[in-house]
């Protein structure tokens, strides 16, 4: 079958010191939060609406390859990855491959592999996206231990590459700090298209607000594409989120406690909090988002036992067509 050439594009993301990149993400979160909560009402009211990813930031062309003439199996020794690293296109020195999925033509568009690549002296985000039988769940049980906020030691910055079957650089983007990992799941019910989670450690060692993020992408013809949410998902003492296996398909619930800056307003004396109850599904060919506030406030240790899927269900009071087999 012919295919057409294709163009993929580049996005930088721009890293900023430690603490001030972290700060960016939580005005962002709060200022995004605040911005839907009075589009949506009164407190408890729900909303339905499509849930939208990031758009690639960008028009940098690092390849336009045709991928016809370019087909050729990997090896079984994923250590050939390693010559990603001599790229005449981008400095790499001083990096190591930390991960490697490989893609085929059938399921992502093309024939290659996803890497992401790390200063050679860090191991990456450990833990695992870890399922529970007994709940039918992936939970994100990270640990980012990598890097030292405070140390005076500098890393190179996590990168992702999208390479082909000739292990040609499609696509790569720089993800502004240095500790980072890949997941992949399967949320659809037909389970041959994957969706990868690309999660970055935006820990500074203190404070509720902070911790790895969780962005979820695609991998088709075109490129990558971010899905769901832009703001992305974080693990934090006031943020958590679990994907929910329920009737052959994949759902994201996720959790967050924000400053109520409403009521915070029409009463200077008391500082209130707000928790934002966001459910994610699949639903007529796109993903949407179910969202719902109470006041209240949370900060734990978030274990797969702490976060109450029946509660949060119940909670949402979901329309007819989504309350099947809850």
């Amino acid at each position: 079958m012919k295919r057409k050439s294709v163009t993929i594009r580049a996005a930088w993301i721009g890293a900023g010191t430690t603490i001030f990149t972290t700060l960016l993400v939580f005005v962002f979160d709060v200022s995004f939060n605040s911005d839907n909560s009075s589009s949506n009402g009164n407190s408890g009211e729900q909303n339905i609406e499509t849930a939208e990813g990031d758009v690639i930031n960008g028009n940098k062309i690092i390849n336009e390859t045709n991928v016809l003439n370019e087909k050729e199996d990997f090896s079984e020794d994923e250590s050939n990855f390693d010559k990603v690293l001599n790229s005449d296109e981008l400095n790499l020195s001083g990096y190591k491959i930390n991960q490697a999925i490989k893609l085929n033509d059938f399921s992502n568009g093309l024939n290659g592999a996803l890497l992401l690549l790390t200063d050679e002296r860090l191991e990456g985000i450990s833990g695992d996206l870890e399922f529970y039988g007994h709940t039918n769940t992936f939970f994100p049980t990270f640990e980012t231990k990598d890097v030292d906020p405070l140390s005076e030691e500098r890393y190179k910055q996590a990168i992702i590459v999208l390479v082909n079957d000739r292990l040609k650089i499609l696509y790569f983007e720089e993800l502004g700090r240095e500790s980072a990992r890949i997941d992949r799941i399967f949320p659809y019910a037909k389970k041959n298209k994957p969706v990868f989670l690309v999660t970055v450690d935006y820990s500074v060692g203190w404070g509720s607000y902070n911790g790895p993020i969780s962005y979820f992408l695609e991998i088709n013809e075109n490129g990558i594409n971010y899905i769901l949410d832009k703001k992305g998902f974080m693990i934090s003492l006031k943020s958590i989120w679990l994907i929910n296996n329920r009737n052959g398909k994949s759902e994201i619930l996720d959790i967050d406690c924000r400053p109520d800056f409403d009521k915070n307003s029409e009463n200077p004396d008391e500082f209130h909090f707000k928790l934002i109850y966001s459910w994610y599904f699949f639903e007529n060919n796109e993903w949407k988002r179910l969202r719902k506030e109470k006041p209240g406030c949370i900060e734990n240790d978030w274990t797969i036992s702490s976060f109450d899927i029946y509660e949060f269900y119940d909670f949402m009071d979901p329309p007819e067509n989504l309350r099947k087999s809850i």
